[in-house]
């Protein structure tokens, strides 16, 4: 049961409270907000299209060739540093690639998600990149075609 004193105590320390201005600083929680959002927000990087003879299928005797347009992701605030890296190492990280792409099974074409083609040249770009590496890979465009 309230008595009339604990209403008027509530009333007296509510009227206080809203009196005194917070202990925070309103414009240094929007600037952490805002550091923390560029921090963690993800961008896309191109690391360009390559197009790609595969080597003679064992089996039919075909050839194949794939034209592959990669695109790599990574946190905001390292995307300079990142494509400083992939233009002073441009012709490694092609060659890489290439090699990398080459290596794929007729199998792996089967594969909607590309999973063992993109795992490999995610891998390849890592290592090109070093210590600017991107956290995902992205296969953007893919074309299949038989000659």
């Amino acid at each position: 049961m309230q008595t009339p004193h604990h209403r008027l105590l509530v009333a007296v320390v509510s009227c206080v409270a809203l009196a005194m201005p917070g202990c925070y600083n309103s414009d240094q929680m929007i600037e952490r907000a805002r550091n923390s959002e560029l921090a963690t927000r993800l961008e896309e990087v191109d690391l360009g299209t390559y197009r790609v003879t595969l080597p003679l299928d064992e089996t039919t005797g075909a050839r194949t060739e794939l034209v592959l347009r990669l695109v790599g992701t990574a946190r905001r605030y390292r995307i300079g540093d990142i494509e400083q890296r992939i233009e002073s190492q441009r012709f490694l990280l092609r060659q890489r690639t290439i090699t990398a792409a080459r290596q794929t099974a007729p199998e792996e074409l089967a594969d909607p998600q590309m999973t063992a083609l993109r795992e490999r040249l995610f891998a390849v770009t890592n290592e090109v990149l070093a210590e600017h590496s991107i956290d995902a890979l992205a296969i953007a465009e893919l074309l299949i075609i038989p000659q």
